[in-house]
């Protein structure tokens, strides 16, 4: 498990209650407080994109920055 965060330093993980149970080294070395058990809404601001997510628009390696 640790080996994987290693290889996704921005990675984190949530619980069904929505608070985040792990972070991944990127993200631990960007917040000062500890946030294992913060609600994902206190810590990260949830955007919608903006443009029409469909398969057309995944699949087209064009695309992808537009909607990650």
């Amino acid at each position: 498990f640790f080996s994987l965060l290693k290889l996704f330093p921005f990675s984190f993980g949530i619980d069904e209650g929505l608070k985040l149970r792990y972070l991944g080294a990127a993200f631990e070395n960007l917040f000062q407080d500890d946030m294992i058990g913060k609600e994902l809404y206190y810590v990260f601001k949830l955007v919608r994109p903006t443009v029409k997510v469909d398969w057309n628009t995944v699949k087209n390696p064009n695309n992808i920055s537009k909607i990650f």
